[in-house]
């Protein structure tokens, strides 16, 4: 006698399974055991999943109203959940697909079929179809464990190329996109505004000016003439008579320290280990070069060679001539330390720092190898580093956790091995360690910087002035930058009303919300999305006053303490019976 057997059990069983393979395996399988028997074992599952197929899907799809994995104390799955899991067994044709995404009435089908691209497309056509939805700001609801919270499909999309878990599910490790161009697998993508910033910064290059903006040996009140007319330098102004802020306001309300406990037990333990360790790795950043260094790492530390790498070069550099001539001051400053600029997805620039420490490291390597330590402050890419030298040297995969916050890394952890010895000798180790930041920052506009670069956590600044000082920036270099929202400004509330209108980001009554849309426009800077540029002043004379060590913590709490008694003495009034 024949049995009944439930789609979902023949669709899980592997055995005769004869139907579409991807990557080598039933598509079902894709998502692991615990989520698959969440699902089929939900209701929605059993009520309303079985027997869908491409077309009736849709049907379900329309009447989705939020974006999820498995939610609640009972943990159960949600509908769009349980219609991917249905996707991957039906395994539909790539047309139906992008079907799905051209439809733009519907905005969780969409998010649907982006979902699926992820799990199942190869790596060159899921940056080809996901990243024009990078263009769409429409609002989704998102179910989270203990409720609703507010996303959008750009930011969803965004989530599905960089993160290694979306909805419940464990996405396949996606290569980068600079690694599927060297191998002329995609196009590069080059941004629009790449043209107006290099004619921006080649401008700046070279051009010394007085205080009135003029060039030496140029009449001001011919340039002033030009500016009325909307002509500068001989390019045409974006908007004729805008004249961006010559500085930024200070801001005593802005914190000065961010020196939590995890940073001086790190600091504590990294001493301890000095003695076993052959070289220091300091990592800084490339938007701020002079900013992000530590002087407190560097006399801790002091007495191990030491090497400087400036991380996350594509997001501040354009390849320009200025971007060169600016690398080069940092190499002469930084002497007697070598110094690399890395981008840690570009393999030649992590392969040169391989190469350079495994030849520097000589014999240290025949006995017991090499240890190094990576240091810098929060969230300057050092695990990112880590990860990437054990990619290219032994060709594993991540050892070390990353995020897009600091405080991710709060220990050292143990020794990984980035490269092999030669001959049968030891290789090259390196320990991660916590991001220590400086006990005192020097002024406001340098903490601002730090925390525009994402070194300190979004909660120590206000977004609303974050973005700000971005604006600040983007106006000194190029208005254009934000052209797609706002004509040229210096008012930080009316771009943010225009983006937030623009992008969908709004409050009940339709009324911007100003700080999800700071936020929004902060990070679209740090992914390299709204122009890629330096915001400290690397010029000879700020890199000669440098130079000059800032005071220590324990000199910094004993001035003031001397400064407090010093005021307490003259405000104490003299005893009677003095003269």
């Amino acid at each position: 006698m024949a049995t009944h057997r439930a789609d979902a059990s023949q669709m899980l069983d592997d055995r005769g399974y004869s139907g579409k393979l991807i990557r080598g395996q039933n598509p079902a399988m894709l998502m692991e055991k615990a989520v698959r028997d969440r699902i089929t074992e939900s209701y929605y599952w059993k009520e309303q999943c079985f027997g869908l197929n491409e077309a009736t899907l849709c049907d379900r799809a329309v009447d989705v109203t939020y974006v999820g994995g498995i939610t609640g104390t009972a943990q159960k799955p949600t509908p769009f959940l349980c219609l991917a899991f249905k996707l991957l067994q039906l395994a539909p044709e790539k047309d139906i697909i992008l079907e799905y995404l051209s439809n733009e009435e519907f905005k969780y089908l969409r998010a649907l079929g982006a979902f699926y691209v992820r799990l199942t497309f190869d790596p060159a056509e899921v940056y080809k179809t996901l990243e024009p939805l990078l263009a769409d700001y429409r609002k989704l609801r998102r179910r989270v464990r203990t409720g609703y919270s507010l996303t959008y499909i750009d930011q969803f999309v965004d989530e599905l190329m960089v993160k290694d878990r979306v909805c419940a599910t464990s996405l396949w490790k996606l290569p980068s996109r600079q690694q599927l161009e060297d191998f002329d697998l995609l196009d590069e993508r080059v941004s629009p505004l790449a043209g107006e910033l290099d004619d921006s910064d080649a401008d700046d290059d070279g051009d010394r000016r007085t205080r009135d903006g003029s060039r030496e040996g140029e009449d001001p009140n011919a340039r002033r003439k030009g500016e009325e007319d909307g002509e500068i330098d001989g390019r045409r102004n974006v908007a004729p008579g805008f004249v961006p802020r010559p500085s930024f306001p200070s801001n005593d309300s802005v914190p000065r320290s961010y020196f939590l406990g995890h940073h001086r037990a790190g600091l504590s333990e990294m001493k301890s280990l000095l003695s076993s360790i052959d070289v220091v790795i300091e990592c800084r950043d490339y938007r701020v070069p002079l900013t992000s260094r530590n002087p407190l790492l560097e006399e801790s530390l002091a007495g191990r060679r030491r090497l400087v790498v400036y991380t996350k070069r594509d997001l501040g550099s354009n390849g320009a001539e200025v971007d060169r001539l600016r690398e080069a001051k940092l190499k002469e400053w930084n002497r007697p330390a070598p110094v690399f600029f890395s981008d840690h997805r570009r393999k030649a620039d992590v392969r040169s720092i391989l190469d350079y420490e495994k030849h520097t490291s000589g014999s240290a390597l025949s006995l017991t190898g090499c240890r190094a330590l990576v240091v810098g402050m929060p969230n300057v890419g050092k695990s990112s580093l880590l990860n990437a030298l054990r990619l290219v040297g032994v060709g594993r995969g991540k050892a070390a956790r990353t995020g897009a916050q600091p405080g991710v890394t709060r220990k050292i952890g143990t020794s990984v091995k980035i490269a092999e010895g030669d001959d049968g000798q030891e290789g090259l180790y390196v320990l991660d360690t916590p991001g220590v930041f400086m006990p005192y920052v020097p002024d406001a506009e340098s903490m601002l910087k730090l925390a525009l670069c994402a070194n300190v956590k979004d909660t120590i600044v206000l977004p609303v002035m974050l973005a700000d000082y971005l604006l600040y920036h983007m106006n000194l270099r190029s208005p254009a930058t934000y052209a797609t929202y706002h004509e040229p400004t210096n008012d930080i509330v009316a771009l943010l009303t225009a983006v937030g209108r623009k992008t969908g980001r709004l409050r009940k009554g339709g009324e911007p919300d100003l700080e999800a849309t700071a936020l929004w426009i902060v990070q679209r800077w740090r992914n390299g999305m709204l122009g890629r540029f330096v915001l400290d002043d690397v010029s000879d004379e700020v890199l000669h006053g440098a130079q000059d060590t800032p005071l220590s913590y324990s000199q910094r709490v004993k001035a003031h303490k001397t400064a407090r008694k010093a005021k307490a003495k003259l405000k104490k009034p003299s005893s009677p019976g003095g003269s």
